[in-house]
């Protein structure tokens, strides 16, 4: 029987190996990764299925943490009202939404 808790902490260790990413951007990224599952699911589709999709639409590991790197390099251009934050939840959304299209 599928179970996703387990498949989840199995992508989250299997992304840290390949991915350049802190604790939190990695919490931030299984957020969006839980939404997307728990969209498709209400859309009808099974855990499984669910859970596949959502990860093959967050898509490399490798691009994602280099995003991250890019933030975590940041030298003051970001506007101050702009949270380190804000941008961990752009990055990890934009890679949801931009494999929808």
């Amino acid at each position: 029987m599928f179970d996703l808790d387990q498949q989840i902490d199995r992508w989250k260790s299997a992304f840290a190996k390949k991915a350049a990413c802190s604790s939190d951007e990695l919490l931030e990224l299984e957020s969006h990764l839980r939404e997307e599952i728990a969209a498709l699911v209400a859309a009808g589709r099974s855990e499984q299925e669910a859970f596949c999709e959502s990860v093959a639409r967050l898509g490399d590991p490798t691009k994602v943490g280099g995003e991250f790197a890019a933030l975590n390099d940041d030298t003051g251009t970001r506007p101050p009202e702009v949270t380190r934050n804000d941008h961990q939840h752009d990055i990890a959304t934009r890679y949801f939404h931009d494999s929808q299209s």
